[in-house]
């Protein structure tokens, strides 16, 4: 075997064990189970939080909350894209819930948005019965909610670049450009030229032929 050889067969090795590493890596990531029972204790991180924040006027963040959840911001995003929203579903069919045991309470977070849904399981134990996106989808509108009514204080600047990056906010209002000429109904022609274009018919086409048999 010569020197290239060599040096060949310790690169596929190393790639092999690189892809194997990999696989490892994804499989500790996708091992975190979020299950319908951790959603209460996600929930009162959250307003640990926030109550928090507004006792010591520190400004709401996403990194904040994440922080307090103990979750990064992928797991965030994650479940407020709905993720883990089948798991609602799966304990209520696995703990036979039926209307009769689920409770509601007006909570101070979800006002506006419907009553905090729940119930209390077997050993006594309170389960959230929201889906996880309602829940961390109410946690970022009152983190915008927070960095909105900052816009009025004295130093509104970080505020403003906040919203920008993180919620998509913008200050330049948007404007549809068309190259369409404006179309002037002075007459009874015009305004049938008019009403063929709102029906999608090909007026130009049919006024070019008029005008060439004229």
């Amino acid at each position: 075997m010569g020197k290239t050889d060599k040096i060949r067969a310790i690169a596929d090795k190393y790639s092999e064990e690189i892809e194997s590493y990999k696989q490892y890596a994804d499989a500790r990531r996708n091992s975190r189970v979020y299950t319908q029972e951790m959603l209460l204790e996600f929930y009162e991180r959250m307003k640990d939080y926030f109550r928090e924040c507004k006792e010591t006027g520190t400004p709401m963040t996403v990194g904040g909350l994440c922080l307090a959840m103990g979750i990064d911001r992928t797991a965030l995003y994650r479940m407020k894209k709905g993720v883990y929203d089948w798991r609602l579903f799966e304990y209520m069919k696995l703990h036979d819930v039926g209307e009769e045991d689920i409770k509601e309470e007006n909570d101070e977070y979800f006002k506006g948005f419907a009553p905090l849904q729940y119930c209390v399981d077997e050993r006594g134990e309170i389960v959230l019965l929201m889906m996880y996106s309602e829940v961390i989808g109410v946690g970022l509108a009152q983190i915008e909610a927070d960095n909105e009514a900052g816009l009025f204080g004295s130093k509104p600047v970080g505020r403003i670049f906040y919203l920008k990056s993180v919620f998509g906010y913008s200050d330049t209002p948007e404007t549809t450009q068309s190259n369409e000429p404006p179309l002037i109904i002075a007459d009874a022609k015009q305004a049938e030229k008019a009403m063929r274009m709102l029906m999608n018919d090909d007026y130009m086409e049919t006024d070019t032929s008029t005008e060439q048999k004229q």
